[in-house]
């Protein structure tokens, strides 16, 4: 294993530096941005961004389909998309609670208990409640399931292509290279100036498909070409860019969930009177 130390130095800067100055700047300001909080990490590590020739440009309010290849991911893809939004389990505030905390105050993760049984109705109506907090870019979802570092993709879970074929959302894959070289967290490495190759398809519309299993089976099929594409491109026959691609330049915007904001508030409020009143009180016993 090489030198773990920038690994955990940058896991450090993101949890003790990066999330913690944004989260008090949206409690001062009451504005927010998840793609300037991503693209700045991209700025530390240099990462190169470059687009196939034949990229469609990004749709808004689209479902934005990824390959999931390490927690580079997390800040690449969501500068790709734009400040797009993520589907997360609760269970991720156990080991990233300051960036969690910093997620839910700016809406850019949409957090769900994860239980069997579930109600993909109704999760499906919750999904699209979301985009209706904030006009979102869209949301980026990782339809292989798990983390795939193989040299091809693995077929898709149908849930989130269920989701965009009821609800109307159109898909596009949207395919990077790289990003395990990025960061590789089973190994404890990070890069610096990697170059990342992103093909993006054209939108899939549902209403174009007479079913929910045509919709799915050239979802699937659009997958692996967008794969094959981004991965058999040399970064010398694409073109350097800056993204988003196609998306409108991203802006601090008001707090989408404002009653999260002030909750937030009177909980730093209470305990600052809390503490304060722990101090006096121990000081006037001593005297």
């Amino acid at each position: 294993m090489k030198n773990p130390l920038p690994f955990l130095a940058m896991h450090f800067y993101v949890q003790c530096m990066v999330a913690p100055a944004f989260t008090m700047y949206t409690l001062i300001s009451g504005k927010t941005s998840a793609y300037h909080l991503v693209q700045h990490l991209c700025e530390v590590l240099n990462v190169q961004f470059v687009k196939t020739k034949d990229s469609a440009k990004l749709e808004s309010g689209s479902v934005f389909l990824c390959n999931h290849r390490s927690w580079a991911d997390f800040f690449v893809d969501q500068t790709i998309c734009g400040g797009g939004a993520y589907l997360s389990r609760m269970m991720v505030w156990i080991g990233t609670p300051v960036t969690s905390l910093w997620a839910w105050l700016s809406h850019s993760t949409w957090f769900f208990n994860r239980k069997p049984g579930i109600d993909r109705s109704a999760f499906g109506k919750w999904i699209n409640s979301q985009f209706d907090e904030r006009p979102h870019p869209g949301l980026i979802a990782y339809p292989e399931g798990t983390r795939n570092q193989k040299d091809e993709p693995l077929k898709l879970k149908s849930g989130v292509l269920q989701y965009a074929y009821e609800f109307n959302r159109p898909v596009q894959c949207v395919i990077t290279t790289n990003k395990d070289t990025v960061v590789n967290e089973k190994a404890a490495k990070l890069n610096r100036n990697v170059i990342c190759v992103t093909h993006i398809s054209k939108p899939l519309y549902p209403k174009d498909f007479a079913d929910s299993k045509e919709f799915v089976v050239s979802a699937r099929e659009l997958f692996v070409k967008t794969w094959e594409t981004a991965y058999n491109t040399k970064p010398e026959h694409g073109d350097l860019y800056s993204p988003p691609y196609g998306l409108k330049e991203p802006q601090y915007d008001e707090v989408p969930i404002k009653r999260r904001l002030w909750i937030l508030r009177m909980i730093i409020i209470f305990a600052f009177i809390y503490y304060m009143y722990q101090k006096r009180k121990v000081s006037l016993v001593s005297v």
